[in-house]
């Protein structure tokens, strides 16, 4: 390979790793601000939550209610 063809190359690689790079580190911090508000959402909205089945917070705490009921 020519060296002036290999020092392009290695140009335009060093810009595309700089650019992914860049790129990898905004969409980290908007994932952890993303992930921030999103545990604040659910702190102030506890009724909202949903257990590994879908089901809310309030949904759980009826069944458990209902079946004291049914238990008494």
């Amino acid at each position: 390979m020519c060296a002036g063809i290999r020092k392009s190359f290695q140009g335009n690689t060093n810009e595309v790793i700089l650019l992914i790079v860049k790129a990898r580190d905004e969409l980290n911090l908007a994932l952890r601000s993303l992930e921030r508000q999103y545990l604040e959402y659910r702190q102030k909205n506890p009724a909202y939550s949903a257990d590994d089945k879908g089901r809310s917070f309030i949904a759980r705490r009826l069944d458990q209610w209902e079946q004291s009921m049914k238990q008494a």
